[in-house]
């Protein structure tokens, strides 16, 4: 919005100059002083065409806002399906969600439709003022008897001043009220958004503590600390909205360390995001005291380079970055990376694992030394071994003078805490709400491309007849005036000469006889009737036409670059930020929807009008040529200099708008992280400088232009004077009609030439637009969604849900490195899953809608809602990728007992890092570096005492009951489902699954094995029955949100270990 709002203010205030006005002014005073009362009837079309073009430009007005509306349905949409393209692509939802769009687009080219056709009443009428003008005032001569007034002198004279009229009163007037009226939209979309409550800071830069309290009520904090009193907090703040935390009491002194537990939904991050400010607080009182780190529960990872991530802007210090590096545990991922810390990651870090994005964003936090550290759920994305590591080198050791605040399901940690907040209860959940550029000129192909998906070759006929049609009667109109006034001229002399000659000889009876020409009064008007008529109903027919084939033009290209964009490859999407995608479906779309319609229009009408001027001008008077040819020459090297730059700038205004709303897009999915690093100054400036990068661009455009419009009217000038004075020395052998109207016609010239010029360029840089989705129209694609006949399997295809694999090698791209290297394995059927238990609890919140990202349920909710997808098909191959890393342990044995008893024909393949979820599984595939280091029975792979098996000493990372419960868990020597009182964790149940699990626990490396789903079969259906995955980060979703839950504070009675048996946990008497 902020990159149109210029735009169109500009254009409304250079049509709307004082100059104009008082053009407007002295031409009525003049023709009131000239022609008296007659001149009324030509001004009558003038002077109600304001009123009417204004009228309109409000209507225009109001149906531009309408479609505003689902302009932002649609962008918004897309900017969902950019993000979570992935997911989209391994679900087969291509076809779905391309007919959502469809419809939404439907929806817009409805409301553009309406637009256009009011732009079309007003393009159209303008095109006739000055004709419709003339003929109500050679009507009113005709009818007042005062035809013998219709000399050249006095039509052609009026004709003039009229033409001047129409530019001020038919063109500048409503258009610079259109724009005006989509600039006044933008304005008051802008205002509401800056009206919207600002953030409260829960700390300033400095440290210095912030009342957030809802009751205003002090609360001293020591330094360091934070303080939490009777709390209640809701996402919305009417009396109706439900509450989020409900009297929450909590205090964290320096040095302590504070676990937050909980099942799915219960408020857990929603705890952290009041002592951000993020939440309102209704009531209690929250303070904190002392420089804030959040390490979100979705990693926030921008472009850039690894390094980059973590300084996040701050000065390197070697020692304490290496230091850092080492207990975040990515020491040994710098070594895999091609280029170490300095490895581009790009954006959103899709060259990173989960776990590797989430121990980058822990090493940012650290690195940024702060006072306080809230880390929300941190080591769920990564495995036993590494989250061990991290918790005791990090957690516990590095932070050990810093107060931490620990989100976790991971319970067999919570020992080591010296407090333990237990949230329960969630009753409810609410809702709230670098680019290659093009070079040279704009290819025939593009324009040829726009027009075929406007039109078929019967309807692109039939615009040509009409818009040639129109020229015609305009011509014809004024040559028939001009013929009629010369035969009343002639009449008017040879009255002049009798007259003479009887004055000169009263009483000579010898004179000769003079001949009198008859003028044929009516049959004259009643041609130029017919040919004003043909001119307003052909000028309308056309305008629609055009109108109609630019909506449909717009619409079509939209549609093939959308249909595009779902086939396109994943590599695409990795290597192009969201904001570069998005930006074609929003500005690039725009452009081509809003502006250049009418600049197209405007420059056609008005090039052949130019046309239809020089080529009368030549033909009543060959000697306009003479200067014609030279001057034509001059226009056209003047525009092609000028096209060279101007083009190149559009191109660059096009590419420096990409970043901006690349940034603005990364900016707001890391918000919370921002905010609480008090980093927004910084990232303000850096958006400001793209930004102003953007403006920079833009006013050189602006610029250029200005030069163009000097130089063409001094050409425009030049010509016009050759014509006068070459039509004086011509006078004698012209007729004066023809005179007067081809010195008309070229001081029309005079912004006429300067103004086609000007639309044509125009009209070429923004064909930019259209050359940029035609790019993306012809990006290449995946393979068919539907397999060849001979190819085709049989309907119930598969039977087995088997799984071979042999000697497999993937890649995100051709330069990229191999991310699995040789894989090679067979997995037999297994279980088939549905979630149906799992969900019912809640029934109420089925019918919840879910909005954007959904952003109304926790992370643990969303997962469960992918891991329902998925499962609710008729799968045959089940692919789980840390689905229940965010879900409390009481919900992952739920989830894994249902996958265990309710169905046992499906194949399950699990990527998890708590080993409970996968110890009874059939086989474990362990991965390091894209290889398979080890695949067998839970069994052996735990008989490898000292043999240096991978996966038993992550086993062994666990502690020594831990490790002896998973060993007679995989010897079946012990019942899965029970919960083991020796420790502080539940046994994660599951039945005869296949499973994977992430690399070895000791290499701290995590390749990415989910990559390997991405290389799907050719035969992919609109709903896949074969392969439903359930991701590790659903749909890249943001946010945490609501639910009531009551808020218990625990202390345990001593320090405890590791290795300290516990009860197990439960969510109403957790005794620890």
């Amino acid at each position: 919005m902020c990159l149109v709002l210029p735009s169109k203010a500009h254009n409304a205030l250079s049509l709307l100059q004082p100059a104009h006005k008082v053009q407007v002014v002295l031409v009525l005073v003049y023709l009131w002083i000239r022609f008296e009362p007659a001149v009324l009837s030509a001004l009558t079309v003038v002077v109600l065409l304001m009123p009417t073009q204004v009228i309109m430009g409000r209507l225009f007005s109001r149906l531009r806002r309408k479609t505003a509306v689902h302009t932002d349905k649609r962008v918004k949409v897309m900017n969902e399906i950019i993000t979570g393209i992935r997911i989209i692509k391994l679900y087969c939802w291509e076809k779905p969600f391309g007919r959502l769009v469809n419809s939404l687009r439907r929806d817009e080219v409805r409301q553009l439709r309406r637009t256009r056709r009011v732009q079309a009443c007003v393009l159209g009428p303008y095109y006739t003022t000055s004709q419709a003008s003339i003929f109500l005032l050679t009507l009113t001569f005709v009818l007042t008897d005062r035809e013998a007034e219709l000399r050249p002198a006095t039509v052609f004279l009026l004709m003039g001043v009229i033409q001047g009229l129409r530019l001020t009163c038919g063109l500048f007037v409503p258009v610079a009220s259109q724009f005006g009226a989509e600039a006044w939209v933008a304005v008051k979309r802008i205002q509401a958004f800056l009206c919207l409550e600002e953030h409260t800071k829960a700390t300033d830069s400095n440290g210095t503590h912030a009342d957030l309290s809802g009751s205003g009520d002090c609360v001293k904090v020591p330094p360091g600390g934070v303080k939490m009193m009777n709390v209640t907090a809701k996402w919305d703040g009417s009396p109706e909205g439900v509450t989020t935390l409900d009297d929450i009491s909590l205090s964290v002194s320096t040095g302590q360390l504070v676990a937050v537990i909980g099942p799915v939904g219960s408020g857990k991050t929603s705890l952290l995001m009041t002592l951000l400010g993020e939440l309102p607080v209704q009531s209690g009182s929250v303070r904190a005291q002392g420089k804030i780190a959040y390490v979100s529960q979705h990693p926030w990872i921008f472009s850039g380079s690894l390094r980059q991530n973590i300084l996040f802007g701050e000065p390197l210090d070697k020692a304490r970055y290496d230091k850092i590096i080492r207990i975040s545990a990515l020491s040994r991922d710098l070594t895999i990376l091609p280029n170490g810390d300095a490895t581009l990651i790009g954006d959103r870090g899709v060259t990173l694992s989960g776990g590797q994005r989430a121990r980058v964003s822990l090493a940012r936090a650290l690195y940024m030394d702060a006072d306080i550290y809230l880390l929300d759920d941190p080591l769920a994305a990564v495995d036993t071994a590494v989250g061990r590591h991290i918790f005791e080198k990090c957690i516990v050791k590095y932070l050990k003078d810093k107060p931490r605040i620990l989100v976790t399901h991971q319970v067999q940690l919570l020992p080591v805490a010296d407090n333990i907040v237990i949230l329960t209860d969630p009753d409810a959940v609410q809702t709230h709400e670098e680019e290659e550029r093009a070079t040279g000129s704009v290819e025939l192909d593009v324009y040829t491309s726009y027009f075929r998906a406007g039109a078929g070759v019967f309807l692109l006929t039939i615009f040509v007849v009409f818009v040639l049609s129109a020229d015609v009667f305009f011509v014809l109109s004024d040559w028939w005036l001009a013929r009629w006034t010369n035969q009343i001229e002639d009449r008017h002399s040879a009255l002049e000469a009798a007259s003479g000659q009887m004055s000169s000889t009263p009483n000579n009876t010898t004179s000769s006889v003079v001949s009198i020409p008859e003028v044929d009064t009516y049959f004259n008007l009643y041609v130029y009737t017919g040919t004003i008529l043909g001119l307003l109903v052909v000028s309308l027919i056309r305008a629609l036409l055009f109108f109609k084939i630019a909506v449909k033009a717009g619409e079509t290209l939209h549609n093939r670059m959308f249909a595009r964009i779902l086939r396109a490859t994943m590599s695409f999407f990795d290597t192009n930020p969201v904001g570069r995608v998005l930006n074609r479906f929003s500005k690039d779309t725009g452009q081509i929807d809003d502006l250049l319609p009418w600049t197209m229009f405007d420059m056609l009408q008005n090039a052949l009008q130019a046309a239809g001027v020089v080529i009368v001008a030549a033909v009543f008077n060959p000697w306009v040529l003479i200067p014609a040819v030279p001057i034509i020459l001059l226009f056209v090297f003047v525009r092609r200099y000028y096209v060279q730059t101007s083009r190149s700038v559009k191109r660059l205004e096009g590419t420096t708008r990409s970043p901006v709303f690349s940034y603005l897009s990364a900016s707001l999915q890391g918000l919370h992280t921002i905010r609480a690093m008090h980093i927004e100054d910084r990232l303000v400036a850096e958006f400001d400088a793209h930004q102003d990068l953007h403006s920079e661009a833009w006013y050189l455009f602006l610029t250029t232009s200005r030069w163009l419009g000097v130089r063409l009217d001094s050409l425009s000038v030049a010509f016009v004077a050759c014509v006068v004075y070459l039509s004086v020395f011509a006078s004698s052998s012209m007729d004066v009609g023809y005179v007067g109207l081809t010195v008309i016609y070229t001081i029309n010239l005079t912004g006429l030439f300067q103004w086609t010029v000007r639309q044509s360029v125009e009209m070429e840089n923004q064909m930019i637009s259209v050359e940029r989705v035609l790019q993306y129209s012809r990006l290449p694609v995946e393979a068919g969604l539907e397999s060849k006949p001979e190819n085709k399997p049989a309907d119930d295809w598969p039977t087995s849900g088997s799984l071979q694999a042999k000697d497999v090698r993937l890649q995100y791209s051709p330069s990229a490195p191999f991310v699995l290297r040789d894989i090679s394995f067979d997995i037999h059927s297994g279980e088939k899953v549905e979630l149906k238990e799992a969900i019912t609890s809640h029934p109420e919140h089925l019918y919840m809608e879910v909005t954007e990202g959904g952003s109304n349920f926790s992370a643990g909710q969303r997962q469960l809602m992918c891991l329902a997808r998925a499962v609710l098909g008729n799968t045959r191959i089940l692919m789980i990728d840390e689905a229940t890393a965010n879900v409390d342990p009481i919900t992952d044995e739920l989830i894994q007992q249902t996958i265990r008893t309710k169905f046992k024909v499906c194949t399950v393949l699990t990527i998890a890092h708590r080993l409970h979820t996968i110890i009874d599984s059939d086989r474990i595939m362990v991965l390091d570096a894209g290889r398979i280091v080890e695949m067998d029975s839970p069994k052996e792979l735990l008989a490898k005492v000292g043999n240096g098996g991978v996966f038993y000493s992550m086993v062994e990372q666990l502690g020594q009951a831990e490790r002896d419960h998973l060993i007679e868990l995989a010897a079946g020597t012990r019942v899965l489902a029970e919960l083991p009182a020796s420790t502080g964790t539940l046994t994660e149940p599951a039945g005869s699954t296949d499973a994977l699990t992430e690399p070895a626990a000791s290499t701290d490396a995590l390749a990415e094995p989910a990559a390997s789903t991405d290389t799907l079969s050719d035969s992919r259906a609109e709903t896949s029955p074969v392969l439903p995955v359930c991701p590790s980060d659903p749909a890249d979703d943001q946010g945490v949100k609501p639910a009531n839950q009551e808020s218990h504070l625990e202390e345990p009675d001593g320090p405890r270990d590791m290795g300290q048996d516990n009860e197990a946990f439960e969510p109403e008497n957790t005794r620890l």
